[in-house]
């Protein structure tokens, strides 16, 4: 409804009472931060959540996330390993890895978790233009097109800025 900063607010007072479950309170709190795009207030309200429910898998993830939208790239690596190691065949821990390892400047580090997280879910067409444009980097021109073709089943939009990013401006036919 727009009212972020009147329910910051209200959370931070429902804190204050000591509710039973505060952690899902912190978890609101860094949710609304990280929308209003306050990365340092996220990451404290995710960290204090995290304090009281170490293991929350999908509280992990989203401090992750914002970990590494504020190049925190260290600190998001070793949480999304940690995410990876308790939860091999879920394909999120593996692509926010290679999201990690793009940032990081780490092109093949990047190619082998996006291609991980593919093979576990092919249909995430994201994953496909971030793979399309680190094989791109690395050269891989033949890998390039390979995973066109399979964005483009996808998502025809997203495949169309790949093409014309990607292989467009070599003139090769996918």
């Amino acid at each position: 409804m727009k009212r972020s900063h009147e329910a910051i607010e209200t959370l931070r007072k429902a804190i204050l009472l000591k509710p039973q479950h505060p952690e899902w309170a912190w978890g609101l709190l860094g949710d609304i931060y990280t929308g209003l795009n306050i990365q340092p207030e996220a990451i404290a309200a995710y960290r204090e959540a995290l304090q009281i429910t170490p293991n929350d898998t999908n509280l992990k993830g989203r401090y992750g996330i914002v970990l590494r939208e504020h190049l925190q790239y260290a600190e998001a690596l070793q949480l999304f390993e940690t995410i990876r190691d308790e939860h091999p065949d879920d394909p999120f821990a593996w692509r926010q890895i290679a999201y990690v390892y793009t940032g990081m400047a780490q092109t093949e580090a990047a190619i082998i978790n996006y291609e991980k997280s593919l093979s576990l879910d092919g249909k995430q067409p994201s994953v496909w233009l971030s793979l399309m444009y680190a094989y791109h980097i690395v050269e891989r021109r033949e890998d390039v097109k390979r995973a066109y073709q399979n964005l483009l089943g996808l998502d025809t939009a997203m495949a169309e800025r790949g093409y014309r990013a990607l292989i467009l401006p070599y003139g090769v036919a996918p």
